[in-house]
């Protein structure tokens, strides 16, 4: 995509569980400056705590979403749903040989 997308961000789902607002801070560093425009911090703050796969799971179980039912949770499994545990060994292994390139830069190898 770097030969394709003049202006990017890249942000990994594993780097905005481990640290969300560091993470969040880089998107709105870089909306601020694509906007140029600022956001309050307070509010940013807040969005990262209302939003946190704990409240959010919490909500989900006390019925504040009408697509959970007992059977499924959307919030199921958060910062433990990890890629290459949940696949077979060979699909992982085809990804990492087709996405090699992309795998490397985005430091998974």
């Amino acid at each position: 995509w770097k030969n394709k997308i003049q202006n990017y961000l890249v942000i990994k789902y594993e780097d905005l569980v481990k640290d969300p607002y560091k993470e969040f801070n880089k998107i709105v560093g870089y909306l601020e400056e694509l906007m140029n425009q600022n956001f309050n911090k307070i509010k940013i703050k807040n969005a990262i705590e209302s939003s946190s796969f704990d409240k959010l799971q919490k909500l989900e179980k006390n019925g504040y979403f009408k697509e959970y039912n007992n059977e499924t949770n959307f919030f199921h499994l958060g910062p433990e749903n990890n890629w290459e545990k949940n696949l077979k060994k060979e699909i992982v292994d085809e990804i990492n040989f087709k996405f090699k390139n992309e795998m490397i830069e985005l430091g998974y190898l």
